[in-house]
């Protein structure tokens, strides 16, 4: 299952600039200004293309080669490498010298007197996180689509998944977003973020939380989607976590 193959996860990447949301037979697509994309939810088949041939150019996202396949053979296709680090989360366990680091952060922060909750108490929490993330994190060591996660949660997007939020008294500081699991109990990190600079070891800590959380619900294996090579170094240092080959595809024609 790749990052996409669920019907959250590419909400995940709308904003107030995003127009022309359609959904066909698990194909999702939008457009900002001129520019189309598309996320398909499962493996490409032959009966797409005269669907997908209505949007060209267009780009899409996270494809595994045996869906590249279908569409090279109908399509002028550009494609470039963006794996996803898949982690399986049944038999979590941190023991051992090489997790030392993520179980000092969980232990760290479990002594704490934070919150965990499934709600987010008010949206004015988020914008106020987001506020503070920006001035202390932002674009220095993350993607920033801080747009994109305001779009996501004021139109109530988290409640169609699994979702941690992590306050300390009144103050959101942590927060993570699973997709439901499919039916092998396969599921996507949808979106998460935490005050990491503020908090040492706060990220690692939520993300357990939000692992905890997933296994509670039946996930047995979470895809966290790409991102620069300090992030995916980041969810590569999680117990049994391996990369996935996929890749993003740009269309411009037929063939």
């Amino acid at each position: 299952m790749h990052f996409l193959h669920n019907n959250l996860t590419w909400k995940s990447f709308l904003s107030t600039m995003t127009k022309d949301i359609k959904e066909s037979n698990g194909i999702y697509s939008w457009k900002v200004r001129n520019n189309t994309s598309i996320v398909i939810s499962r493996h490409v088949l032959e009966s797409d293309i005269d669907y997908l041939s209505s949007f060209i150019p267009f780009s899409t996202y996270y494809l595994p080669e045996e869906d590249i396949s279908v569409l090279n053979s109908y399509f002028k296709i550009k494609k470039a490498r963006e794996d996803s680090v898949v982690i399986p989360i049944e038999n979590l366990s941190l023991k051992g010298n090489k997790f030392g680091r993520i179980r000092w952060a969980v232990n760290h922060n479990s002594k704490k007197n934070f919150t965990i909750t499934n709600n987010l108490y008010e949206y004015e929490d988020l914008l106020e996180f987001i506020n503070t993330w920006d001035e202390t994190s932002g674009d220095k060591y993350f993607q920033v689509r801080t747009g994109k996660n305001k779009y996501f949660f004021k139109n109530l997007f988290h409640k169609e998944g699994i979702s941690v939020f992590v306050y300390d008294v009144d103050r959101l500081i942590g927060w993570g977003v699973l997709s439901n699991p499919d039916n092998n109990g396969y599921s996507s990190y949808v979106l998460g973020k935490a005050l990491c600079l503020e908090y040492s070891g706060l990220s690692e800590y939520v993300d357990i939380k939000v692992y905890e959380e997933g296994i509670k619900r039946g996930i047995k294996f979470v895809n966290l989607g790409g991102g620069s090579n300090n992030v995916i170094g980041y969810k590569l240092k999680f117990p049994g976590a391996y990369a996935l080959k996929t890749f993003d595809v740009k269309v411009s024609g037929t063939i």
